[in-house]
């Protein structure tokens, strides 16, 4: 069988987050070096495409980085976690859930995976737009 060695990248579908009415309760209400800032829970479909169709399962391992936690950053909910990109396919769209804060914010998701005895890695930034 041949061993398939792709380049696992990753594309992200657009993402929005709906800011939290001022007044939103301590439940939402986090304190950062800027005074309290309201976030919400953001689901975010993020796309792990391979170069090509794969004839067997692959497996990949990611996490999602943030920066220090401030206004205008987001508070990762699920950092951790696998995705499968079935045989016969080529990609898999997994939703990622971040908790967004009230303004724009970035972060990054980092997918890993074994092959052929080496790690491959591939990164890609998801923009969460406030509205």
């Amino acid at each position: 069988m041949k061993l398939l060695v792709a380049l696992l990248s990753l594309l992200v579908l657009p993402c929005t987050a709906q800011a939290t009415p001022a007044g939103c309760g301590e439940q939402c209400e986090l304190s950062v070096n800027d005074g309290p800032v309201c976030v919400v829970p953001n689901p975010c479909k993020v796309k792990f495409q391979l170069d090509e169709v794969t004839m067997r399962d692959i497996t990949a391992e990611y996490r999602v980085d943030n920066g220090s936690a401030r206004p205008g950053r987001e508070f990762e909910a699920d950092p951790t976690g696998r995705v499968v990109v079935r045989a016969g396919t080529d990609h898999a769209v997994l939703t990622i859930k971040t908790l967004a804060g009230g303004r724009d914010s970035k972060f990054d998701v980092v997918a890993t995976r074994v092959s052929a005895g080496r790690i491959v890695k591939a990164t890609g930034a998801v923009t969460i737009k406030s509205h």
